[in-house]
């Protein structure tokens, strides 16, 4: 499923810097006309909130050991994943269309920042065909525009070299969990897409990581949910939420029975104030 978030078709008169940001969807930004360069760094934040379209980090806090960087032209774009973080140095004015989107379909694959040169034009088509629906405003605009995105990204997932046809399918089905172990994730579907049944499709999957579907996805919660206790100071029943546990009585219940002790106290613990700590 796709749904659209956000679309700025953003012309810059003069040379420009946009600091480093990043976004809690998927985000296209295809340069019509431009010169400079993008600086960025993958999963650099685990997205399981709304946030509002963009959020800007302050430089000074990132390795920057972690950053890659590409060049962008006239005719080039970009794919950001959620929680990718980026910045934008153009030397020149510009002239480019940037697309938001919910992607939530495990038939694709994109979990890293991608780079394109449209050499024969057929995406600027697509990006001007979705500008072009929204500034018009016309009838189901909003259905016109997700159809758009799915074409490209179906065109994106047929050109790339290492697409989904040439991954191994449980690599596939483990990146599409770390992803979106925060939601609900529906397991026939997630099988069907890596080309098994649900049984065989587990048996490989347990083969290959050591845990089944289920236990991964419970072990990436509770892990996401440790990190919570200790480096936030937010309501533990928030945490279980964030974390993907619908009632914070089964958020509780779980990670008592992996860690030994209750949410709060290992929260103590983290902060050397149930544990203090031996000299």
């Amino acid at each position: 499923m796709i749904k659209f978030e956000f679309l700025y078709a953003n012309i810059y008169k003069k040379p420009i810097d946009i600091k480093m940001h990043y976004h809690s969807c998927y985000e296209f930004v295809y340069y019509i006309k431009a010169n400079g360069f993008s600086e960025y760094m993958d999963n650099f934040q685990n997205i399981n909130r709304n946030i509002d379209k963009i959020e800007y980090v302050n430089y000074m806090n990132i390795d920057n050991t972690q950053i890659n960087r590409i060049n962008f032209s006239n005719h080039t774009f970009v794919l950001y994943p959620p929680g990718s973080l980026h910045n934008e140095v153009h030397n020149h004015g510009a002239e480019l269309i940037a697309i938001g989107f919910q992607l939530h379909n495990p038939t694709y694959s994109f979990f890293k920042s991608l780079f394109f040169v449209d050499d024969d034009f057929k995406y600027n088509l697509l990006f001007q065909k979705c500008k072009l629906e929204y500034l018009e405003k016309n009838k189901r605009c909003i259905d016109m525009i997700e159809t758009i995105i799915n074409e490209i990204l179906i065109l994106i997932d047929r050109d790339e070299p290492n697409n989904k046809s040439h991954m191994n399918s449980i690599l596939f089905a483990k990146n599409y969990i770390d992803q979106y172990f925060t939601t609900k994730i529906d397991f026939d579907e997630l099988a069907s897409s890596a080309g098994y049944c649900k049984e065989h499709f587990r048996l490989l999957f347990k083969k290959q990581t050591g845990y089944s579907p289920k236990e991964y996805i419970l072990s990436k919660r509770l892990d996401y949910s440790k990190k919570l206790l200790a480096e936030t100071s937010l309501p533990l029943s928030q945490i279980g939420t964030l974390a993907g546990f619908s009632e914070y009585s089964q958020f509780s219940i779980f990670f008592k029975l992996k860690t030994g002790i209750s949410p709060s106290k290992y929260r103590d613990k983290c902060n050397n104030k149930y544990f203090p700590s031996q000299v």
